[in-house]
């Protein structure tokens, strides 16, 4: 039997490429992340409205999803995990990112070029809560007006943009979108001491 083999067997691996990237979620399911990892053939879009969490259903956020394209590659981070917590973390993942997500087992490359079969979280074209070809000005005013149980839909987009950084993960959504919710927003003034 091969490492690969041997190591799907005793453990599971996760890709995550929005949010779970710093909510420590791993951490109840006895996780560690592995650091990065690329998925080929995906990249990252604005592709799925939150009505829950970043946003409501009058007023959904424009959340990360993936969007399957020839040529693209999507960099995330990558967890372990023990195999005896795979069905509890399959719950987990379904109940967070709900109905309009499928759970796939798909490969990606680690940053040492070792190859892993992950589960991942993919976007349902089909559900009403996917955004397809939206006009982008028209996604920025919905960060800008969406907020839901976990905060606003501009700190959502906020968080992303900030751990994609401090991963150094240069994401050109992420980039355009943190871009366009700050075009016109007036610098703060400094407070006086």
């Amino acid at each position: 039997m091969s490492n690969n083999n041997k190591d799907s067997i005793t453990n599971v691996w996760v890709f995550v490429y929005g949010s779970l990237m710093w909510h420590s979620w791993e951490t109840q399911f006895q996780g560690t992340c592995k650091g990065k990892a690329i998925l080929k053939g995906y990249h990252r879009s604005f592709n799925k409205k939150s009505t829950r969490n970043w946003g409501t259903r009058d007023v959904p956020c424009p959340t990360l999803g993936l969007e399957k394209s020839n040529g693209a590659e999507c960099v995330g981070l990558v967890f372990k995990f023990n195999n005896n917590q795979r069905e509890a973390i399959i719950v987990y993942l379904k109940k967070r990112e709900g109905e309009s997500f499928q759970l796939v087992e798909i490969e990606v490359e680690l940053e040492g070029g070792q190859k892993k079969m992950v589960l991942t979280s993919i976007n349902r074209p089909e559900m009403s809560t996917y955004i397809d070809n939206t006009n982008f000005n028209t996604l920025v005013n919905m960060v800008r007006n969406a907020s839901g149980k976990y905060g606003s839909c501009f700190e959502y987009i906020q968080n992303i943009h900030i751990k994609c950084k401090e991963l150094e993960i240069k994401d050109e959504y992420v980039q355009k979108m943190w871009e366009g919710i700050n075009y016109d927003v007036p610098t703060p003034k400094k407070v006086l001491e």
